[in-house]
């Protein structure tokens, strides 16, 4: 399996969202923060994730994102 540059940060983005998971989400910022990624590029990885059925929006447009499922049944395959 290639590990490309987008799914290896597609990795580190559902690490952060897990690892920081609250009732209002993780902010795109503070993973772009944290993870010392571009916001731009991260809006492309995001959108990947939320049609993957990985990841969506906690509440309104000023939440963040939250696991769509158990991280116990999320595996590296389906983020890539």
């Amino acid at each position: 399996m290639k590990i490309n540059t987008k799914i290896r940060y597609g990795l580190r983005t559902m690490i952060e969202i897990a690892l920081n998971e609250n009732q209002s989400g993780v902010l795109q910022k503070d993973i772009a923060k944290n993870q010392q990624l571009s916001e731009k590029y991260l809006d492309q990885i995001i959108a990947s994730l939320k049609v993957s059925g990985l990841i969506v929006n906690a509440g309104g447009k000023k939440s963040g994102y939250i696991l769509n499922k158990p991280l116990s049944e999320i595996k590296i395959y389906d983020i890539y």
